[in-house]
């Protein structure tokens, strides 16, 4: 890897003003429509991460149940930031939400500065359609998860670190900025990490005397250390753990097989418009024979080691390819260096545009169906159970954010650290080869003797059709047919409520165990 600047040897040939308008035109259209037509959706796991800040907003504890101090959640900065909103009187979904809206602009304007840094024009506005125009950006925007913020610390993290007509070499400054970045994007998402380590290392492949290398990788580090050290500390101090309980909910099951479950995660990806990771893998071909061949290189590769690792730990079963989020700004500025390498960049930049038209042949997404339901049934039990009861279920977001007076059994795991440590072996059902429904324990489970129990999905099921872990281990426990029935309660909605989601029976037929011991 070379010092090299990233001007092209041949002139830049520049789209005239109609055409330039056009190509806006597409971006501009993609992103509306999908700001318009993914404006029902919202996570399940979102509530996860808001009733932690719905606890210390109330108590002073980033808990999930009071006074037990599990940490099962994966984005401490983007929930400091919805607990900040939430100070100020901001109902937490939105607020969740709005932390999204900011990191989305944010996006935008680190696209256009970084462009304008490279001095990159003309036909390079057409890269924007991989980022601003991305339905999965504008997906997770209205989902409420941390995946546009981390996005929004990726971007200035590598192109800091880019080579620039004016600056082929980073700064001391420069590089203590981006490595800021990385350690912000590390406390809004831990694994990325990775990128954050790439990221360094590129400056230790510069064509530098190893003091001045050695300078700028100090500077690069400093952030990191602190921020990142210290949050360490402070999770070991709080939680005990090194990890968040996620990661230890999340990885399960036989390493041949996960990573198998990774590559078709990644597959998927491929054929789904607008093609980000294709196309970031042949702008990285076009870049390497150019006179951007080092940006190429830190770009592909931080693209490469985060894919990798998602192949690794089995992808992902959120909707729109949630952990491709963080890396889309980096295929838009490898697109825009392979349309300036490229002698055809009409013929380039207008199929960015086209793949970002092809969305619209993407069905819209509706409200996830836990979160529907779960706020459905959250809602009835909030009425009609009584406060403190203990629940076992296996929704962990929706249904406990609206019952904050009672405690829960997460029976999958996330923020459960017996659970989440217990060694499951291969899968048994089908719902256990979906990443993070691996895990269960219906022995401990029955031991805590719950109150009630809310078997399967989120309207429950009867246990004796098991959709999990712990539902095939409870219906086999004696104790547990001998301890609790069955109960079946109607729930009615209206038609605002009916929009979010697709057409279902009305009423929704809420089933459940009590204890009756």
């Amino acid at each position: 890897m070379t010092a090299t600047a990233t001007a092209p040897s041949r002139p830049s040939v520049s789209p005239g003003r109609v055409e330039t308008m056009a190509l806006g035109a597409c971006i501009v259209a993609a992103a509306v429509a999908g700001f318009i037509l993914e404006r029902r959706f919202f996570h399940d796991d979102t509530y996860i991460s808001l009733r932690y800040a719905a606890n210390f907003l109330e108590f002073g504890q980033l808990v999930w149940n009071r006074d037990e101090w599990v940490e099962g959640y994966t984005n401490f900065l983007h929930l400091l930031c919805v607990i900040g909103l939430g100070a100020l009187g901001v109902d937490l979904p939105r607020a969740a939400q709005l932390v999204n809206v900011a990191s989305y602009a944010g996006l935008v304007l680190g696209l256009v500065w970084c462009l304008r840094r490279l001095r990159l024009g003309g036909y390079a506005l057409a890269a924007a359609a991989l980022l601003v125009g991305n339905w999965s950006l504008i997906v997770w925007v209205y989902g409420g998860l941390e995946a546009p913020m981390t996005a929004a610390f990726v971007l200035p993290c590598f192109a800091l670190l880019l080579a620039t007509p004016d600056h082929p070499v980073p700064s001391a400054r420069a590089a203590a900025l981006a490595g800021l970045m990385a350690a912000l994007a590390v406390l809004t998402r831990p694994d990325t990490v990775l990128l954050g380590i790439v990221a360094g290392a590129s400056l230790l492949t510069l064509a530098l005397p190893w003091r001045r290398k050695a300078v700028l990788s100090a500077a690069f580090a400093l952030a990191p250390i602190l921020l990142v050290g210290g949050h360490t500390l402070w999770r070991l101090h709080v939680y005990g753990d090194l990890m968040p309980n996620t990661s230890y909910a999340k990885l399960a099951g036989n390493p041949v097989d996960r990573v198998l479950s990774g590559l078709f995660y990644v597959a998927k990806s491929l054929i789904v418009p607008p093609f980000s990771l294709p196309v970031a893998a042949a702008a990285t071909a076009i870049a390497w024979f150019g006179p951007a061949r080092r940006n190429a290189l830190l770009l592909g590769a931080g693209i490469a080691v985060y894919v990798a690792y998602i192949v690794w730990t089995g992808g992902d079963h959120m909707a729109h390819h949630r952990f491709l989020v963080p890396i889309l700004p980096l295929a838009a500025i490898l697109a825009a260096l392979a349309i300036e390498g490229l002698r055809r960049k009409r013929a380039f930049a207008w199929g960015l545009a086209v793949a970002a038209l092809l969305q619209f042949l993407l069905p819209p997404m509706d409200r996830d169906p836990a979160a529907w339901l779960g706020e459905l049934v959250g809602r009835h039990i909030a009425r009609a159970w009584p406060s403190g009861s203990l629940i076992a279920l296996h929704t962990a977001g929706s249904t406990p954010y609206f019952n904050r007076d009672k405690r829960f059994i997460d029976m999958l795991g996330l923020t459960d650290r017996h659970i989440a440590r217990r060694d499951v072996g291969d899968p048994i059902l089908r719902w256990q080869e979906i990443p993070g429904h691996a895990k269960g324990d219906g022995a401990y489970v029955l031991a805590r003797k719950p109150d009630f129990v809310i078997a399967g999905p989120a309207d429950g099921s009867n246990i004796d059709r098991a959709w999990f872990l712990s539902d095939y281990e409870l219906h086999r426990l004696p104790e547990f047919d001998a301890c609790y029935r069955i109960e079946f309660v109607p729930l009615y909605y209206g038609p605002a409520y009916a929009a979010l989601s697709r057409p279902r029976f009305n009423p929704i037929i809420f089933a459940y165990y009590r204890r009756i011991c």
